[in-house]
């Protein structure tokens, strides 16, 4: 059900990944910017897809992005930080909000060798 789903992914994301990491480090404030021209939006030549300004955080860029993003960063930059604080708030919303989507995070890099599908993977 959808508060199973939303009770697994804030207890193994956010209690057992951020919070600890909260407790041990301080985290930097990102520089976001939109680099349009390394997205292959499906709509462009329907919509203006472009996104000409930088965000304040994770959850304004997302919200100007039409709730789709790209992560792109150096190792240790701060991408999987992000994604998470990004879960976070999008839980939060879903608790308060039944029409609001529960966000799932999938690790991709236990996928990306193995050659099958997606949903037989996950």
């Amino acid at each position: 059900s959808r508060h199973v789903l939303m009770a697994k992914m804030r207890r193994f994301w956010i209690d057992s990944q951020l919070v600890p990491l909260q407790q041990e480090q301080t985290f930097i404030k990102l520089k976001l910017e939109f680099v349009n021209e390394l997205i292959d939006h499906p709509w462009a030549d329907v919509l203006n897809t472009e996104q000409t300004s930088n965000a304040a955080n994770i959850y304004h860029a997302f919200r100007n992005a039409d709730r789709a993003l790209l992560i792109l960063g150096a190792p240790g930059a701060g991408k999987t930080i992000s994604l998470i604080q990004l879960t976070q708030y999008l839980l939060s919303m879903a608790a308060e909000d039944e029409n609001q989507p529960v966000p799932v995070i999938l690790n991709l890099s236990g996928w990306a060798g193995k050659q099958m599908s997606i949903a037989a993977w996950a």
